[in-house]
């Protein structure tokens, strides 16, 4: 799918309406001739470039952009799958419920994830006990 730009916005699909210089207005955008969509002020745009897991994809008004995330930003993330996996676990934290040796270690481990050598730029992920066999 073709996507358009008008007046620098973000690029999306063609409305089915469009307004030409002129003033008439058009509709059903799988007729509109290549005059047409240029008379009406849409510039067609490439395809976005494939995003990386750590990046930001950026229209400028003219092109796409790739830009990095900083480092506090993959911090962030990494910290967010850490206690999304210490919620998953939180059951065996319970006061009436008796943690494995395993399961004790595993938890530590992701409460250590920040400390290791790399972070945030690589994190080892700790392996689940029941994930082990």
């Amino acid at each position: 799918m073709t996507l358009y730009t008008k007046d620098g916005a973000y690029p999306a699909p063609l409305p089915e309406r469009i307004r030409l210089s002129s003033g008439v207005t058009r509709t059903d955008s799988s007729t509109f001739t290549a005059a047409q969509i240029s008379s009406a002020g849409y510039t067609a745009v490439s395809a976005p470039p494939t995003k990386g897991e750590f990046q930001h994809l950026i229209w400028t008004g003219t092109a796409w952009s790739l830009v990095d995330f900083t480092d506090d930003e993959i911090a962030a993330i990494h910290r967010q799958e850490r206690d999304r996996l210490l919620e998953e676990t939180d059951v065996y934290a319970l006061s009436d419920v008796t943690m494995t040796t395993e399961m004790s270690t595993y938890r530590q481990a992701l409460r250590d994830v920040p400390q290791q050598t790399g972070f945030p730029g690589t994190v080892t992920w700790p392996t689940h006990p029941d994930d082990a066999d």
